[in-house]
């Protein structure tokens, strides 16, 4: 079992910090409910020692039966006080430890659903910039759920606080502009236009585990290299599909650049 693996089984299970304090807004990890708040200073070092720290050593030392026994105690308390969600986060963590053993045991048919799970893409973001020099910049988001476009859900983003032409600038604004909707689903995956330096800034403005992939065209523009961190081993396999996502999102883009354009053109023409 690769280490990469093992960790994300453990943030999974515990809920372990991947951000940092006082961030400008919440990391994504958050707005999924697998970040108890050290991004938005909502839990204290000594609870999150608590409530993370000391499970995660608990379970490391193989004693994950004494786990259950003092995390079903606290599910009772929480309950009993009304504090529903906290129960519920508990409640939530059990589920998870009773599909294992114990750390040094960790089953290969847990690993199996787990990264199955992880590698199960079924709701796609696609992003594209488009712009006519600094005049008309914008961004679109469009939605494909099981391989298919879904419409309804697409989203366009006029450029704001960009001034010059940098298509990694806007695109880190459109993505910080999304993030701070908790209110629409969350992607299993995140596909952009562009290469590295594109989807290095979306996976740092990101900061979660949602993988994100670029495809590249290249200096001669006739290239589809598909630019990602890790492979998860269905990259490759359904590149057809990320491709049309990276076209649906790149026709998206420019007709709502055209759009506005010609809005311009006609209150100069009046």
């Amino acid at each position: 079992m690769k280490i990469s693996q093992i960790l994300k089984i453990l943030h999974y299970l515990f809920n372990i910090s991947r951000c940092s304090p006082n961030q400008k807004s919440p990391c994504f990890d958050y707005h999924l409910n697998r970040c108890l708040g050290v991004c938005t200073n909502e839990i204290s070092s000594k609870d999150y020692i608590k409530k993370v720290i000391k499970p995660l050593v608990l379970f490391l030392r193989g004693k994950k039966r004494n786990l259950i026994t003092s995390l079903e105690k606290e599910m009772k308390i929480f309950s009993l006080n009304e504090e529903f969600e906290e129960a519920k986060r508990i409640r939530n963590q059990l589920f998870s430890l009773n599909k294992i053993m114990d750390f040094s045991l960790l089953d290969k048919s847990f690993l199996e659903e787990e990264i199955k799970t992880k590698t199960s893409i079924k709701r796609i973001e696609g992003y594209d910039i488009s712009n006519l020099g600094n005049e008309v910049m914008v961004g679109s988001m469009v939605v494909f759920e099981n391989g298919k476009p879904f419409k309804e859900e697409y989203k366009k983003f006029r450029i704001k606080k960009v001034k010059k032409q940098s298509d990694v600038d806007c695109l880190k604004e459109v993505i910080k502009r999304r993030i701070k909707h908790s209110e629409w689903p969350n992607p299993d995956l995140i596909l952009v236009d562009g290469g590295k330096p594109q989807v290095n800034a979306v996976e740092k403005v990101l900061n979660s585990h949602i993988p994100v992939i670029g495809i590249a065209k290249g200096k001669k523009r006739n290239k589809d290299e598909l630019i990602y961190s890790e492979n998860n081993g269905w990259v490759e396999q359904e590149k057809s599909l990320l491709i049309k996502v990276r076209d649906e999102a790149h026709r998206f883009a420019i007709n709502y650049q055209r759009k506005i354009k010609r809005g311009k053109l006609i209150e100069k023409s009046n």
